[in-house]
């Protein structure tokens, strides 16, 4: 197995594996695995993480709406008014 990171190749291979049998398959490998590399390194960035607060939109059901954070009233997640509103527990600092 490979793995392609901005910096490494990482190979994985049994321990049985002769380290000539290695040499060979990288060397008959090495365009793909540059081809690869390239790809991974020309891919768009991961996107930032979510905070998930009331007002930030989310994909839902082919369409973004809007997330509206509520106390849990133990119905689950509804769309009302064009607006997510999704049960969570109070924040940190709310409790305060």
């Amino acid at each position: 197995m490979l793995r392609a990171s901005r910096q490494c190749v990482l190979l994985l291979a049994p321990c049985d594996f002769a380290m000539s049998e290695l040499d060979t398959l990288v060397r008959r490998k090495a365009t793909w695995i540059v081809q690869r590399i390239r790809q991974v390194q020309s891919a768009d960035p991961e996107p930032l993480p979510r905070e998930f607060v009331s007002g930030e939109s989310v994909p839902y059901l082919g369409r973004h709406h809007p997330l509206r954070l509520e106390p849990d009233d133990g119905d689950g997640a509804k769309l009302r008014g064009g607006w997510l509103h999704v049960p969570a527990a109070p924040s940190p600092e709310r409790r305060a």
